[in-house]
């Protein structure tokens, strides 16, 4: 449920008025505009936090996109060896898009990226992102 403060104020102002019978001596609740305020998380937080119970993947995110999903354009990044490769994860929409689309994913978004990216994770291992294994698998050997 939505409400406004201007709304509970005057909900507030109605239901302090009905209980008491003189309300002379009340004072009014004044409106106030209060700024919205914007919580943006950068990217490679976003995937830290959404892969943080699968660690390798924000490596992995690391190592294929530098954790960037979009481009200095607001275009979703592509892969410069293979232009079918899309966004953070760089998952390969030539193999992969029409699955995606099935089941309601969109690898164009941060969010169906990381989605569909666990997916695969979970069906596939890190097979697919087996080009960055170089870059991946220091990780790996260092724990």
């Amino acid at each position: 449920m939505f409400v406004t403060i201007s709304s509970l104020i005057l909900f507030l102002n109605a239901t302090i008025a009905s209980n008491i019978e003189d309300t002379h001596h009340l004072p009014e609740i004044e409106e106030k505009n209060i700024p919205a305020i914007e919580i943006t998380i950068s990217v490679e937080e976003n995937v830290k936090h959404y892969f943080s119970d699968i660690p390798i993947l924000a490596k992995v995110a690391f190592c294929e996109s530098t954790f960037r999903h979009y481009d200095e354009n607001g275009d979703v990044i592509r892969g410069d060896v293979d232009s079918r490769d899309v966004g953070v994860m760089q998952i390969n929409e030539y193999y992969h898009g029409s699955q995606a689309r099935k089941i309601g994913i969109d690898l164009t978004t941060l969010d169906g990226n990381m989605k569909f990216a666990r997916l695969l994770y979970n069906d596939q291992g890190l097979a697919p992102w087996s080009a960055s294994k170089p870059c991946w698998s220091k990780t790996i050997a260092m724990k």
